[in-house]
């Protein structure tokens, strides 16, 4: 073959080389396109949705599968004469940071409230192939709150600072000048009587029952030479300390117990004493209004992680692993979000707060969740909410089904221990000149500031 020959050829495979190159560029760039926008390239996306109706704002779960573009759901409602309804986009709302795309772990929130019950809502999903659904739920009617008597509202406060004041009966002020206007009660329940035994160890507690997180003080008072002693709270702590003290973060009841060596090598039996701890007695609420939120510090979030993600504090990233128990507290005041939907925290962007891991601090500073976080439990402890004066037309507060906030540009308001609804719930959005809250709630004390 000549040289003209092989350059010719040359040439040809050049051309075909670069067209296949070409073509391949572009079925990839199709591809990413169809991945942004949450189809599958080749199908149908595939996902498993459940949905929750049973409040006046029904929530949509992603479980598991492909993730779903929010510009395909389309959600309708049947009402029960068979008459159909669309919803508006504006009334459907993705609550995560994930842009544009409905994946596994979101949750979806539908503002229903205006529709009447008993009703069916239907989840569609637009594809290439037309609408198919995805889920469905029956609507029944919501029970109606008992109207409670209502609680009078302080009206002539003034202090110097904003502070919080020692609970009070409901309207009373104090020296501070704060009104606790929504001061609710809890009870205890009794500790059953246990049948001591015959031991030469004994010790002290500070208390046997209390609401969580119920902090306890232990004293070995045993009057005999010890080597060695170990503490066991019965939740997993322990101690060797002699003088020790324990938090008990949720719920239960706990066998306490005192085992010791002593130093003629006598073997007694374990001293124990039982200590129950109550759940938070917390009112579900829903306040919002166009003033500056400030989540205070003290607040603590303890959950057992149930997956593995990554939680970013101070810019840097930090993995939690599937049954880690998380300790969140915070250390200082700021604006923030946390969304608790059911066991997944969708949410959890805080100031200045400290990250432990397994009993270990891990790290401080600011913190932002970077993916949904499932747990198998939560406890919220001394989360509260500070609400500054402002104009009064712009603040409304729904606690138990009324509200509880008289419209005044005096006052602000301290919303205390926030924590799930009765259907495990916990919106809280705070922001500069704006703040939402959507969760069950303590008490809230009115406050005044120069």
């Amino acid at each position: 073959m000549s040289d003209e020959g092989k350059k010719s050829n040359t040439k040809i495979f050049r051309y075909v080389a670069i067209t296949l190159a070409a073509i391949i560029i572009t079925i990839a760039f199709a591809l990413l396109i169809l991945t942004i926008t949450g189809m599958d390239p080749f199908g149908e996306p595939q996902a498993s949705i459940h949905i929750d109706g049973s409040g006046g704002t029904v929530y949509v779960y992603h479980e598991e599968g492909d993730p779903l573009a929010m510009n395909k759901i389309l959600v309708v409602l049947v009402a029960s004469d068979g008459s159909t309804f669309n919803i508006p986009s504006e009334q459907v709302t993705l609550l995560s940071n994930a842009g544009t795309r409905f994946s596994q772990g979101d949750a979806i929130s539908i503002e229903i409230a205006e529709y009447e019950r008993p009703s069916t809502l239907i989840v569609l999903y637009q594809g290439t192939e037309g609408s198919r659904e995805l889920a469905r739920s029956e609507l029944i009617p919501l029970t109606p709150m008992p109207t409670p008597t209502p609680i009078p509202v302080v009206t002539q406060i003034t202090v110097p600072e904003v502070q919080e004041s020692p609970a009070q009966h409901p309207g009373s002020t104090s020296q501070t000048g704060t009104a606790q206007i929504w001061p609710l009660v809890s009870t205890v329940t009794p500790v059953p009587t246990l049948v001591p035994v015959e031991t030469a160890i004994t010790f002290e507690v500070s208390t046997t029952s209390g609401e969580q997180p119920l902090t306890v003080q232990f004293r070995d008072t045993t009057q005999d030479c010890i080597v060695d002693r170990l503490w066991e709270f019965g939740d997993g702590g322990e101690s060797t300390e002699r003088f020790t003290s324990h938090t008990y973060v949720y719920p239960g009841t706990y066998m306490a117990t005192l085992s010791a060596t002593f130093c003629n090598g006598y073997e007694s039996p374990a001293a124990f004493e039982q200590i129950h701890v109550s759940p938070v007695a917390r009112e579900d609420s829903y306040i919002t209004g166009f003033r500056s939120g400030t989540i205070q510090p003290g607040g603590q979030l303890d959950f057992i992680a149930k997956n593995n993600v990554d939680i970013r504090v101070g810019g840097r990233l930090y993995p939690l692993q599937e049954n880690d128990i998380v300790k969140i507290e915070l250390i200082s005041a700021g604006q923030g979000t946390i969304t608790v939907i059911g066991n997944v925290i969708i949410d959890l962007t805080l100031p200045t707060s400290i990250l432990s891991i397994n009993g270990e601090e891990i790290a401080r500073g600011s913190l932002i969740r970077t993916n949904s976080i499932s747990f198998s439990s939560l406890a919220v402890s001394d989360l509260s909410l500070h609400i500054s004066q402002g104009p009064s037309a712009e603040i409304n507060g729904i606690v138990n089904g009324y509200n509880v906030i008289s419209p005044n540009n005096e006052y602000g308001y301290i919303i205390s221990n926030i924590g799930q609804d009765s259907i495990n719930r916990l919106i809280l959005d705070a922001r500069e000149q704006r703040f939402v809250l959507q969760a069950g709630i303590k008490g809230i004390t009115q406050v005044a500031a120069e």
